[in-house]
């Protein structure tokens, strides 16, 4: 849906609008699949090339475990959409007009019908368990990286 107006009242021209859509996703590889592959690159003690660290593994390619999707699930997922303005365009004088206004957007985040569908929770999130991949340290007087 779009819809806007305009009114012209003397100096003034005021114009008001409204935009609204659902938007809707039903086609690519699916929400939750992984078509493209996953790997792990986690540390594997019994992997004599082993870098001792995930991020070091991924660097030398050096994976312990590889995954991909069996089937496809079907996307499905729903986001609403509505901009709405208010805006003025003033002519002040011969030579000056100002033009006033607000622009408004509201959006929301996908939703998964079906629930198949992952997303990052921040109410969930806890920086203090959070990988970490280097420290500062300092070996003699050179200060590097350990993980």
């Amino acid at each position: 849906m779009n819809d806007s107006f305009t009114i012209t009242r003397s100096q003034h021209t005021f114009k008001f609008g409204i935009y609204a859509e659902k938007d809707r996703v039903t086609t690519g590889s699916g929400f939750g699949t992984t078509p493209t592959g996953s790997f792990s690159f986690n540390v594997d003690t019994n992997n004599p090339n082993d870098a001792r660290h995930p991020f070091a593994n991924g660097l030398l390619g050096n994976f312990t475990q590889y995954s991909e999707s069996q089937a496809r699930t079907r996307p499905a997922g729903t986001s609403i959409n509505i901009d709405w303005f208010v805006q003025d365009s003033w002519k002040v004088t011969r030579r000056l007009t100002l033009e006033l206004g607000v622009r408004v957007a509201y959006y929301t985040p996908w939703w998964a019908w079906h629930g198949i569908a992952t997303n990052f929770a921040v109410e969930r999130f806890d920086p203090a368990k959070a990988p970490v991949l280097y420290r500062p340290t300092c070996l003699t007087a050179d200060r590097t990286g350990w993980p």
